[in-house]
């Protein structure tokens, strides 16, 4: 999922809402995001940075790219024959 991160997360402080962003961010970044806005230091086994900034600086610089890991065919009931995988920057899709 690429999401702007000014569009699906708002904080009661927050300064500049519905400001959207040019960053790119994935679901990796959510667990952390939502634990340091709970005062709460994410668990060591969880990926992704804290994207809280983005909150009241939208133009701050994310990701160059963003990774993603999908099974095919999809839908898919019990296993699958392959993974597909997709890169995405803010120009350009890549899809495998």
């Amino acid at each position: 999922m690429y999401v702007v991160c000014g569009s699906i997360i708002v904080t009661p402080d927050q300064g500049r809402r519905g400001t959207q962003g040019p960053a790119l961010v994935v679901l990796l970044d959510l667990y952390p995001t939502l634990a340091s806005l709970c005062g709460l230091p994410p668990p060591p086994h969880v990926e992704g940075p804290d994207i809280s900034v983005f909150l009241n600086h939208p133009d701050h610089p994310g990701r160059v790219a963003a990774f993603s890991q999908f099974p095919r065919p999809w839908p898919y009931k019990k296993w699958f024959k392959e993974m597909g995988y997709t890169v995405r920057t803010d120009a350009f899709r890549y899809v495998e």
